[in-house]
C-alpha cells in the first residue's frame, strides 16, 4: 500500500465526490458552515505511530498559605505544546499553541506575580503547576497524582486554565466538567 499524505488522501477523496477541498476547507472556516456529503465515499487508513522518550518535567511554583497552609489550592496549565512538527505539510511547521497553551499559562503566571506579590499571604497554600506531557495523555498530571507533592486529601480544590479565548470582555461564565 502506498504512503500518501493526509492532504493528498483528502484532495483525492473530496474530487471523487465531485468537490475541490480547497475550496471546503475555506468555507469550513467561516460562520454558519453547513456539513457537505462527501456522496457516498469512504476513507480507510492504516495509522501508524512510534513512541519517543524525553526527559521533562512539571513546574511548580507555591505561595505558602498563613492560617492554613496545610491546606493547597492549585492552579493549573499545561504547557507541552512547543516546538515544530516536522512532518506538518506546508511551510509553516509550528506547534500553535498560544490559545490551547499559551493563555493557561499566562494566566497562571499572572496569578502567581499577583500572589506573590500581595500585601498579606492566602489563608491556604496556593500552587501554581505547569503540566508537561498533557497533549500525549495527560502523563504531567498523571505523574503528579502518583507521586505528589502534598498529600492528595490536603488539596482542597483546584482551577485548570485551558483554552482561554481571547475574545475581549466577558459578562458570563460557563462551567464545564463532570460535576461542575
Amino acid at each position: 500500500m502506498p504512503v500518501v499524505s493526509w492532504a493528498e488522501t483528502a484532495k483525492d477523496l473530496f474530487r471523487r465526490a465531485g468537490l475541490d477541498y480547497p475550496d471546503e476547507k475555506v468555507a469550513a472556516s467561516k460562520p454558519c458552515f453547513r456539513v457537505v456529503p462527501l456522496a457516498g465515499e469512504s476513507l480507510s487508513a492504516a495509522i501508524h505511530s512510534t513512541i519517543a522518550h524525553v526527559t521533562t518535567r512539571n513546574v511548580v511554583g507555591v505561595v505558602k498559605g498563613s492560617t492554613n497552609p496545610n491546606d493547597v489550592v492549585l492552579f493549573t496549565a499545561h504547557w507541552d505544546h512547543l516546538g515544530a512538527e516536522p512532518d506538518t505539510e506546508g511551510s509553516d511547521k509550528t506547534y500553535s499553541g498560544a490559545i490551547d497553551n499559551g493563555t493557561g499559562v499566562s494566566a497562571i503566571l499572572e496569578l502567581a506575580e499577583a500572589f506573590a506579590a500581595a500585601k498579606s499571604p492566602p489563608g491556604r497554600t496556593i500552587t501554581f503547576i505547569a503540566w508537561t506531557l498533557e497533549e500525549q495523555g495527560l502523563l504531567g498530571s498523571h505523574y503528579f497524582t502518583d507521586q505528589p507533592l502534598w498529600p492528595l486529601n490536603h488539596i482542597v480544590g483546584g482551577v485548570n486554565f485551558d483554552c482561554l479565548l481571547p475574545l475581549g470582555r466577558a459578562h458570563d461564565m460557563v462551567i464545564n466538567g463532570s460535576g461542575r
